[in-house]
Order: C-alpha cells, then sequence, then structure tokens
C-alpha cells in the first residue's frame, strides 16, 4: 500500500525507486561501503528495508533511532543492547551461519550465549569488543562463501558514541566479506561523522557509493497521490491533489502521511493534516535545539528565515538586533553551517531556505 506509514518492505509498495534499488543490488557486489542519503521524509529507510527484503545476502540491520526511542538519549549501553538483540534475530533467521556463529562467539570476552540468544556486555570491565565480533561475522562468512551486509540506519547517531571512522574502516580493510550500508538523514552531519575529506581519518582515501535520494517532481507527486488514492478507493480532487503538494512539496513521507490520514479519517480539510504534521516536525526541532549549546541562536535564525528574512546580511542584522551585540561573520557563517548539516537549510542562490516546508511552517506558528 502506497499510504502506509511505516516504512516499505516490498517493492509493490514502494514508488519510483526502482533505479535507486537497481543501484544498491549492483552496489554490494562490488562495494564496501554504500551511503544512502537524504533529508528526513525522503524514503531511505523503504528504500533500505525493501533492498534488504529482496537480497540474497544474510544482514544485519540497525535502527540507530531505537537508542533514542528506547533509551531517551543515543549511548553506548543503547547501541550495545540493539546490536544484541539484531544478532539474535540474525542467528535464528540464518540458522546454517547462525548456528556457526553462535559456536565462534561461544568464548569470546563480553559475549554471553542463552541457547539462541546473544548478549553484548557493555561496561567498562567487560565490554564486548565490536571489531572482534564482526572478524567472527566475517570468518563465519568467508566459509559460507558469502557476503553480509551491515546495515545501519541514520549512522549518526553513533556519532558521540564509538568512533565510527575507525570501525568502518577497519571492515572496510580487513573484512573482506562484510559490507556495509549506511544512511543518514543529516547528511553533512554524517560527512562529519565519517571524515571522509579529512586526510587523518581512517576513512580518508576509500571508495563510498552514494545513493542520493531526491523529491518528487509536481508531476511525479501528484502521480503518486493519484494511485494511492485509487488503491484505497477514495475519491480525490484535481484541487486536493494540488493543495496537498503545495503544502508538502514533493516530499514522499509527507505525500504519504497526508494520504494515510484522508483515507484513514475521510478528511477533505488539509489545514488539519498540516497542524498535526508540523506537530512532529516541531518536536524535531525541538530536539535538536534543546541539544545545542546555541539554542537561542538558532531558533532566532531559523524563526527569522520562516518570516522571510533569507540573505544573509538580514538574518546576521535579525540576530544582531535580538541579542542587541554585534556577532563575528565567523560565529554567525558557523552557525549557517550547522543548520545546514543538520539538513534544516540549504542556500538557494543568495538565500536561505527551508528543505522542508512543514519544518517551515513549524518554526513559523508552532515555535
Amino acid at each position: 500500500m502506497l499510504f502506509d506509514i511505516a516504512p516499505k518492505t516490498r517493492r509493490e509498495d514502494l514508488y519510483d525507486f526502482e533505479h535507486e534499488l537497481r543501484e544498491l543490488h549492483k552496489s554490494v557486489e562490488h562495494s564496501r561501503l554504500i551511503a544512502i542519503l537524504a533529508p528526513r521524509r525522503y524514503g531511505k529507510s523503504s528504500l533500505l528495508k525493501v533492498f534488504l527484503s529482496e537480497t540474497k545476502y544474510p544482514h544485519i540491520f540497525l535502527d540507530l533511532r531505537k537508542m533514542v526511542i528506547d533509551y531517551g538519549k543515543a549511548s553506548i549501553r543503547a547501541f550495545y543492547e540493539c546490536l544484541s538483540d539484531e544478532l539474535t534475530e540474525f542467528i535464528c533467521k540464518y540458522e546454517n551461519i547462525g548456528n556457526k556463529l553462535v559456536e565462534a562467539l561461544k568464548h569470546v570476552k563480553g559475549i554471553s550465549i542463552s541457547g539462541f540468544s546473544i548478549s553484548l556486555s557493555w561496561s567498562r570491565r567487560s565490554r564486548a569488543n565490536i571489531a572482534t565480533l564482526f572478524e567472527k561475522v566475517n570468518e563465519i562468512a568467508e566459509k559460507h562463501d558469502v557476503k553480509v551486509i551491515l546495515a545501519l540506519d541514520e549512522v549518526q547517531e553513533l556519532r558521540n558514541i564509538i568512533n565510527v571512522p575507525m570501525l568502518l574502516a577497519y571492515i572496510y580493510d580487513n573484512l573482506r566479506n562484510i559490507v556495509t550500508i549506511i544512511t543518514g538523514s543529516e547528511v553533512g552531519l554524517v560527512y562529519d561523522v565519517l571524515k571522509l575529506e579529512d586526510p587523518e581519518s581512517p576513512l580518508y582515501g576509500r571508495v563510498v557509493k552514494e545513493i542520493r535520494l531526491r523529491k518528487l517532481s509536481y508531476t511525479e507527486a501528484h502521480e503518486f497521490l493519484k494511485m494511492g488514492f485509487k488503491q484505497l478507493n477514495v475519491e480525490f480532487s484535481k484541487e486536493l491533489l494540488d493543495k496537498i503538494i503545495s503544502e508538502v512539496d514533493g516530499i514522499i513521507g509527507w505525500l504519504t502521511y497526508y494520504g494515510w490520514f484522508i483515507a484513514q479519517y475521510k478528511a477533505a480539510d488539509t489545514g488539519e493534516i498540516r497542524k498535526k504534521a508540523a506537530i512532529q516536525a516541531a518536536v524535531e526541532v525541538k530536539r535538536f535545539l534543546e541539544r545545542s549549546r546555541s539554542k537561542e541562536r538558532y531558533y532566532n535564525i531559523l524563526k527569522a528565515i520562516s518570516s522571510g528574512i533569507k540573505r544573509w546580511s538580514d538574518i546576521k542584522r535579525f540576530l544582531e538586533a535580538k541579542e542587541g551585540i554585534e556577532i563575528d561573520d565567523s560565529t554567525f557563517n558557523k552557525l549557517l553551517k550547522m543548520l545546514i548539516k543538520f539538513s534544516f537549510i540549504r542556500k538557494a542562490d543568495e538565500n536561505y531556505v527551508f528543505n522542508d516546508p512543514l519544518v517551515e511552517y513549524a518554526v513559523k506558528h508552532l515555535l
């Protein structure tokens, strides 16, 4: 179903990702590290899950947002427990190599085996060594002449927990039967986490296959909505489709949400849907602001842009007026770059604009 708001797992429920799916299937055969990049709600998780449901290779899938959901924040404990759960699922799903992996892990420090359950110790004294764990996975995969896919969804969530470049570089250089796929919503931040352009980074010089997702065009968005409503036998008008697209642009996650909401509640007024969607967007902005040391400055910059102040010099004057002090150009540029890294805004010609119209609406009306 096109209007299923959960991440898709079947190709027939995925709209217009044929090219990206082909790229993923091809890349796994020839690449060691693959990055699926796009802002929020562009379909990264759906693309990855559909691919994993189709590939012939066994995989370990980690949705790293689960750490934040389950524990309130990302932490080493949350990561190890999330990985423990996924390894347990791996050995149960792929019984042949799973049994061999269980045997290989039985005597590894910090790893406990109970039946078909794997538990990784996260305490400082007995913490499981992640590199050793994946060495064992690679050994078993090599003996069975198969690749194992390690999929890290929203990899930027690991940035303050482990040395991501070191781990990925170690797998890249030494564990030839493991292919790593990462996704990231905060595109600039992902590159900061991986440090691909830093000569001192362990990943410097490694080839990363990028698959970037885009918004749907007006025509594609129109067709997507039409197909979705027809699937559910929901009547619609061209005016309704145009109204939805005008509010959410071609962001497939929001198009899906609007379509689902209209079908579920027989809603005809998109204004109510817009407010409910914007509440979700506001939560994401608030989460970013609460974690930041420059909360007020980021808030005021976003407020300025949402109110139509979009040029560099005008935003800077707005911020200075709010604070009653002069702000040097270097400091101001760092603030803008961070908002770009977190995919809230982008530079379009001489203006700074929001990537997501509903984030803009949320900042303007709800924050």
